[in-house]
């Protein structure tokens, strides 16, 4: 059994106010993927400039945010913000979806480059090889606001969480971390530089991150802690999560995509 560390949801303030290592995450993430972005469209020869990728960034953001909140609100607790639709805003309090999220990413490529006339795939696989680096630091920080807690278990390394009750659950979100986040990004590292030395068949990137991110996400939920009383009706009467549901399209266009580029 390991206690879980003391650390604060805060990570400093400004002129009082709370700076929250939740939106650190996603601040640092975003910018830690520009510039990751603009190294591997050079490396993979993209048509997609510095300036044009930096201007993706305000469509990226929103897309995250807008996406990701009401991905959860549809996907896991419809019926409390339809009862409070107040808190549909409090996004500081938690409270978003990564398959929300990627909608709103995916949404906001294509809308960019209809803009401006570029081809899509091009820049989702841009964007899959950053996304790995922001999914890294968020799972961190759903640790440290004790959030997606894992169910209790016997193991050495389980964690004693505030507010979770006195037994040791599973660390999912440092699962998570470490599979959504590093062992994908080496993966997608992996495969730029393989096509960083021949022919780029577009859409590679986009095609691996599906179908990875469904399998890693997939087996975690095994061990996470059903979130709302949505989710758990859905584990009680198919024998998955609505999180495992929404990987399995996921995982099907993934492959239908890659087998797509090879051709």
């Amino acid at each position: 059994m390991i206690a879980f560390p003391n650390v604060s949801r805060v990570a400093f303030s400004v002129f009082n106010i709370d700076i929250y290592w939740y939106a650190l995450a996603y601040i640092v993430g975003i910018l830690l993927g520009y510039f990751y972005a603009v190294k591997v469209s050079a490396l993979l020869k993209t048509n997609f400039s510095k300036q044009e990728l930096e201007r993706f960034i305000s469509f990226a953001v929103a897309g995250i945010i807008l996406g990701g909140r009401f991905g959860h609100i549809c996907f896991f607790e419809p019926d409390y913000y339809i009862s409070n639709p107040a808190k549909i805003f409090a996004i500081r309090e938690g409270g978003m979806s990564f398959h929300g999220g990627l909608i709103g990413v995916v949404s906001a490529c294509a809308l960019f480059c209809y803009i401006n006339k570029k081809r899509f795939l091009e820049l989702t696989d841009l964007a899959a090889a950053s996304a790995p680096i922001g999914l890294f630091l968020g799972r961190l920080a759903n640790f440290i606001n004790v959030e997606v807690v894992g169910k209790v278990t016997s193991v050495p390394w389980g964690v004693v969480f505030p507010e979770a009750g006195p037994l040791p659950r599973h660390p999912s979100q440092i699962y998570e971390a470490l599979l959504e986040g590093a062992a994908l990004f080496i993966l997608l590292l992996l495969t730029v530089k393989k096509y960083s030395k021949q022919k780029y068949n577009v859409g590679t990137l986009s095609s691996i991150f599906c179908i990875y991110y469904a399998v890693f996400r997939f087996l975690v939920e095994f061990v996470r802690e059903p979130e709302e009383d949505f989710n758990l009706v859905t584990a009680t009467y198919t024998g998955l999560t609505i999180g495992q549901w929404l990987c399995l399209p996921l995982a099907i266009y993934g492959m239908r995509l890659y087998f797509k580029t090879k051709q």
